[in-house]
């Protein structure tokens, strides 16, 4: 039945992620209004000397130029200007009137640029030809002032194709922000060792960084949180602390042992980190101005990365199973790094970072795999490791803990400082009359007896531990110790008495106990309050003897009291019989 239920909820978690995987990527186009479709403007503009406009890279003299577009006004019908902007503010007149103008206020660590922006800008229909002007001023002189995807189109179709353009990204990048956060919590949970807890928490920090580093831009995030400037500055965020997970998981991986190396560079890193914050809060730079110190930092940790692995391949410290993992993850990183920087210089792309993120997502697949055959290994190894120490610590018979765990339990109250704990110290009346006259199987019948009656009574406030043949101890712990040893010791009584009557027993069960108490911030160990509960429960025991004797001795006498009232009744029966008989006349 488990198999079942199992194999249904897959099935379930499958139809959910393959719907989810439709709602993103299947297209329902609705357009009710009879003016249907969009006219891209982006070839349609053009600047003051007649040369055509390229939008992807603007030109400006001091800063700053004017474009201008043309187009019928019966054809647009009241759409919308709709467009992305980047590193650029502007103004647009429609036949010299002013109707939209853009000027971005940033502060704090968004730096000089906003990111992407969406615009979308109501634009009135008319009968005759309406000219548009954009006079825009750049905001970084080191990044390309850009204007893209321009059309006059409804804006609300407009933003829901971009949203739509954007989604599959989107799920991708949640899908790799959810497999990091599970890798570092496993790393929190799961792993023994500080190496290994590094290794994966480290891969975990790699996935969500590389998350955010892919999430959609053209103003995705400006439609989900209203804020596009943040992008920007998480981009640069990133960029700076992703070095450290990525030397992190080589170095524990390898098992460097120039740790200070590795510790020095990780420094430098959040030094950088810190300048670079410093001076874009202070207003001094942009991130596009102190990108190279980035670079440099990543240069140098690829160095790092280089020198630990041909380290660790001429000291033979990686497995088999390491080298076909790690090293081509690491040469892909390596080399789409390298590739990207090369682009950034050369100015060959706007998206400087693409094959490095093709390289990272790689380097994370990889090794996730990687990662996760490694624990599921080791939740083998512990589950493993669980039963053997369950089974040596565990009384086959009873099922409660055996003297071994009696000993475990004993050396963790002892690191203990404040409080107190109760020792209840059990035997078993009588075991060996039971084994003798009736045989052990009779006798284990009663040891078990003795084990459920004892757990049931003491197991919901202490531990419960058989320690010999027919010894068990109960250890207390809490601050009601002493009520709950009251509550349990009378429920024991009652739960002895009631399995006598139901299962009548041919030798009656009782248990002899002694208690004891132990204080933590004792100077002596747990050892004294055993022994003084061990010596408490032999004067129980012959406590018990003494009151099975007087009761005996009591019962005999009982019987023969009654034989005596019997005999004097039948000596009185006697002799009022033959009084009778002889005041009868004989016929």
């Amino acid at each position: 039945m488990k198999r079942t239920l199992a194999a249904i909820n897959m099935l379930s978690g499958f139809i959910l992620i393959i719907t989810l995987v439709l709602v993103f990527s299947l297209d329902l186009h609705v357009n009710g209004s009879v003016y249907k479709g969009s006219m891209p403007l982006d070839s349609s503009w053009h600047y003051f000397d007649g040369e055509t406009a390229d939008l992807s890279d603007l030109r400006w003299s001091d800063g700053e130029a004017i474009i201008a577009a043309y187009f019928d006004g019966y054809a647009n019908r009241s759409r919308s200007l709709c467009f992305m902007s980047r590193n650029v503010s502007f103004r647009i007149y429609l036949d010299n009137e002013l109707i939209y103008d853009f000027e971005p206020h940033l502060s704090g660590y968004y730096g000089s640029s906003y990111g992407t922006f969406l615009h979308c800008i109501p634009i009135p229909g008319e009968n005759h030809g309406r000219t548009l002007t954009l006079r825009y001023t750049s905001l970084d002189e080191h990044s390309a002032a850009e204007l893209e995807n321009m059309r006059l189109e409804f804006a609300g179709a407009y933003i829901r194709d971009t949203i739509q353009t954007g989604a599959p990204r989107f799920l991708l990048c949640v899908i790799a922000f959810f497999f990091g956060v599970v890798l570092f919590i496993l790393g929190l949970i799961q792993q023994r060792h500080r190496e290994e807890l590094v290794e994966t928490m480290s891969l975990g920090a790699i996935s969500m960084m590389l998350s955010i580093w892919e999430f959609p831009p053209a103003g995705f995030l400006q439609i989900l949180a209203g804020n596009p400037a943040a992008e920007r500055a998480m981009y640069h965020i990133i960029l700076m602390i992703l070095p450290i997970p990525v030397v992190s998981f080589v170095a524990t991986m390898t098992r460097t042992r120039r740790k200070t190396v590795v510790y020095t560079y990780i420094a430098c890193c959040i030094i950088d980190l810190i300048y670079q914050l410093s001076m874009i809060l202070l207003g001094d730079a942009d991130y596009s101005e102190l990108i190279h110190l980035s670079h440099v930092i990543i240069i140098i940790g690829i160095f790092l990365i280089c020198w630990m692995i041909i380290t660790a391949l001429r000291h033979k410290v990686l497995t088999s199973e390491q080298k076909r993992y790690l090293l081509p993850s690491v040469v892909l990183v390596v080399v789409t790094g390298l590739v990207d920087m090369v682009r950034f210089y050369s100015g060959r792309s706007d998206d400087t970072t693409k094959i490095s993120r093709i390289g990272l997502s790689a380097f994370v697949i990889i090794l996730l795999f990687f990662e996760l055959k490694r624990l599921v290994e080791i939740k083998v190894k512990s589950t493993q490791a669980e039963i053997m120490h369950r089974l040596a610590t565990e009384d086959s018979l009873t099922g409660i803990k055996n003297r071994t765990g009696f000993n475990e339990y004993e050396q963790l109250i002892m690191k203990r400082r404040k409080g107190k704990c109760l020792f209840v110290h059990f035997d078993v009346n009588r075991l060996k009359k039971v084994n003798d006259t009736f045989g052990h199987a009779e006798g284990d019948r009663h040891i078990i007896a003795a084990a459920t009656v004892i757990r049931d009574s003491f197991g919901e406030y202490g531990e419960c531990f058989r320690v010999g043949g027919d010894e068990f101890f109960v250890i207390l712990d809490g601050r009601n110790c002493d009520e709950d040893y009251e509550k349990c010791i009378e429920r024991c009584i009652e739960l002895q008495n009631e399995y006598n009557e139901r299962e009548d027993p041919p030798i009656k069960l009782q248990l002899a106990y002694g208690m004891a108490e132990y204080r933590y911030d004792s100077d002596t160990g747990p050892e004294a309050a055993e022994k003084l509960a061990d010596s408490r429960m032999y004067e129980k025991k012959r406590q018990m003897k003494a009151d099975d004797i007087k009761l005996a001795a009591e019962t005999v006498l009982a019987d023969l009291q009654n034989k005596e009232d019997i005999r004097k009744k039948g000596m009185k029966l006697h002799t009022n019989v033959s009084k009778e008989l002889k005041e009868t006349p004989a016929n």
